[in-house]
């Protein structure tokens, strides 16, 4: 399904943003 694929996508693109912010952090 389109849909479910743009929902994944969009949560891993999130979760990569997530693990960039907390390396700034760091």
């Amino acid at each position: 399904d389109l849909l479910i694929e743009a929902v994944s996508f969009k949560r891993s693109f999130a979760e990569k943003n997530l693990a960039a912010i907390e390396l700034d952090i760091k």
